[in-house]
Parts: C-alpha cells; sequence; structure tokens
C-alpha cells in the first residue's frame, strides 16, 4: 500500500469535486456518471497523474465524457452531493494507496455498495473506510494473502517508484516475484545445491563465487549478503515462488550498470532456475512479469541478461521475448571479458 502525499490528495479532491458537480451538471443518473467515468480517459489520465499537468476545466472534463460515450439522459436516480464528493475522494484515494486502475477499483468496490456506506463510514478517515469496505466483501491486498489466493499482483504505482525504497512485487496466475525470506532457506538450497542448474547460473564478475552451496548455513550467509546489497542499494534479488507447488525455485537479481563498455545504462539481470524449470515456457512466463519494468525501475535504455552454450530453452525463451544476442563483451572489473549476453533495448 502506498502512503498518501500532497499529490495524490490533490488528485482526490479534483475527483471529488467532479463527482460532486457531476449531479447539477448532467442529465444521467449518478450511477451511469461513475461508471462511464471509472472506465474513462480522463480516469487514466488521473491514474497515471497526467492530469496534474493538465489545465481542463469542470466543463471540458464533462464534455470529454460525452465525447468518448455520447451525451445521455439515462437514469433518475440522482444521489445528493455530499454522497458524491465522498464516493469520489474514496475512489481516486483506493486507486492511488493500493496502485490500482480506476477501472479496477470500480470492478472490486461497485458504486451502490461504496455509496450506501456513506451514512455508516463517511465519519471514519478514508483509509479506515476502504479496509471497511473491503473487509465487508472479505476481501485482502496484503501481499501473503495475495499469495495464497493466487490473484494477480497490483504493480501499476511501484513499477515506477525506487525499487531500493519501495520493494516491487509481482506475480502472475503461476508465479509470485517477492522478496526473499529467512524461510525460502531450504527451497533455495534445493536450487542453489542443484549441479544441473549450475551450469546456468551467471557468475560473471562475482569475484569468484559460482553459487553453489550444499549446507543451509552457506545458503543463509550468502541470503544476508543478498539483503545487505539491497540494503546498501547494489541490487535488489527477488524469490521466484512457484504458487502451484508452493515452493521457491529460484531468484531474480537486476542493477542498474553504468560502464565504459557496450552495456552501459542498462538493467542487469541475472535469472537462477532449479533445473526442472529450465524451461522455455516457463522463462517467458517468469521475465513476462518483469521485464516491462525494468526500464522504470532501474532508470535503463536496455535490459541485459546472460545465456550459455546449449541452453536452448532460455536462447529460445530471450527470441520470443524480443531480445537480441550480442556479440559484445561485458568487461570485469579486472577487465575480464564475458560474453554471452542478450539485450532488449527500450523502444
Amino acid at each position: 500500500m502506498i502512503k498518501i502525499d500532497q499529490e495524490g490528495k490533490r488528485l482526490c479532491d479534483i475527483q471529488a469535486e467532479l463527482f460532486e458537480k457531476s449531479v447539477g451538471y448532467l442529465d444521467m443518473s449518478s450511477e451511469v456518471f461513475v461508471r462511464r467515468f471509472m472506465n474513462s480517459k480522463i480516469a487514466r489520465e488521473l491514474d497515471n497523474k497526467a492530469f496534474l499537468d493538465d489545465s481542463k476545466t469542470i466543463a471540458d472534463i464533462f464534455r470529454e465524457l460525452d465525447e468518448q460515450y455520447g451525451k445521455s439522459d439515462y437514469g433518475s436516480v440522482k444521489y445528493n452531493k455530499d454522497v458524491m464528493y465522498w464516493v469520489g475522494y474514496l475512489y481516486r484515494y483506493f486507486s492511488y494507496t493500493y496502485a490500482m486502475p480506476s477501472k479496477q477499483a470500480f470492478k472490486i468496490l461497485p458504486f451502490k455498495y461504496v455509496a450506501g456506506a456513506f451514512f455508516p463510514f463517511h465519519s471514519l478517515d478514508v483509509s479506515q473506510a476502504i479496509e471497511r469496505l473491503l473487509e465487508s466483501k472479505n476481501i485482502s491486498f496484503k501481499e501473503e494473502d495475495m499469495l495464497m489466493r493466487g490473484i494477480d499482483t497490483l504493480r501499476v504505482i511501484r513499477n515506477n517508484k525506487d525499487p531500493y525504497t519501495y520493494y516491487p512485487v509481482f506475480g502472475n496466475e503461476r508465479f509470485y516475484l517477492r522478496r526473499i525470506t529467512d524461510e525460502d532457506a531450504v527451497d533455495l538450497l534445493k536450487v542453489y545445491s542443484d549441479k544441473e542448474s549450475l551450469n546456468y547460473f551467471n557468475s560473471d564478475n562475482c569475484n569468484g563465487d559460482d553459487f553453489h552451496y550444499t549446507t543451509i548455513a552457506q545458503m543463509k550467509k550468502t541470503m544476508d549478503f543478498w539483503e545487505h546489497s539491497y540494503q546498501n542499494r547494489y541490487f535488489v534479488r527477488w524469490a521466484i515462488y512457484d504458487k502451484e507447488t508452493k515452493t521457491v525455485i529460484g531468484t531474480i537479481e537486476q542493477f542498474h550498470r553504468d560502464s565504459n563498455d557496450h552495456f552501459n545504462n542498462c538493467s542487469l539481470l541475472r535469472l537462477d532456475l532449479r533445473s526442472d524449470y529450465e524451461k522455455k515456457d516457463i522463462i517467458i512466463n517468469i521475465l513476462k512479469l518483469i521485464v516491462p519494468s525494468s526500464f522504470n525501475l532501474f532508470k535503463c535504455g536496455k535490459v541485459v541478461t546472460k545465456s550459455f552454450y546449449g541452453n536452448i530453452e532460455r536462447e529460445n525463451a530471450l527470441y520470443e521475448l524480443g531480445f537480441k544476442e550480442s556479440k559484445e563483451a561485458l568487461i570485469g572489473h579486472n577487465h575480464e571479458h564475458y560474453y554471452g549476453y542478450w539485450e532488449l533495448t527500450k523502444t
């Protein structure tokens, strides 16, 4: 959950005023207006904060809605202005703090459900009102609860934030990328003690560490180093959790790299998988979660990752995702030359 800030509060005020003014300005019912608005281009501009740089008037906004959907006088039930103001503010607060598009917020909390809660909840802090509304529908957005339910992780806002301040999480119907925890040590040891996987771990420029560990103590020491590196902004490393087997089956590391070689201004991505997961479709499924956000997260012009001789599954996956094999060498700390890198340039 994202903490509300002055920019967020300004967006809430704007949307609240729009909802309030709709009562007297438009002929359609309040329900029709809200349904149109929450699915509109204007709502997407508010989601992306682009609206703050615009100079649209209330009349301009209502005119744009008419242009998008056509004029309508459908419906006769209009809620009073106080209710509409509160509903507009709450929807924007929900979208902003839960990193959620307006369209999805509207689906989760339908208009009549929210408006009907005005009298019991309007005196509460808006964040508490949202929590009550979600609790009443048995909905939780705690990461562990999302993991158990197997729903997609919402990541719109966090993907544009500093990853060393807001730890990004990603998910789809099969995999979940999250922060590594102490409880992952046993699963991770199965990954890093797997001799077949060892052939596909990228240990370039890692001071001689080949990432082959055979004891829990070794694994935990490395995990401590990963956390230390995150705290010092060296790199971010995620656990890859398989929702079907309820196990961690690998990790992904990423960081911004500036250099004097070909791989400058890039995000370097290391993907370590247990050998039975080294399959094209699985690799595509996992990388699709994180690669599109990498350019914003790590402020780079391209994403770079390594494949290995004979690893047809990984190379086919990278090719299908749009990566191109590079003939250039990545130059190490001591001027070592490392090859086998693939790159995806930002478009």
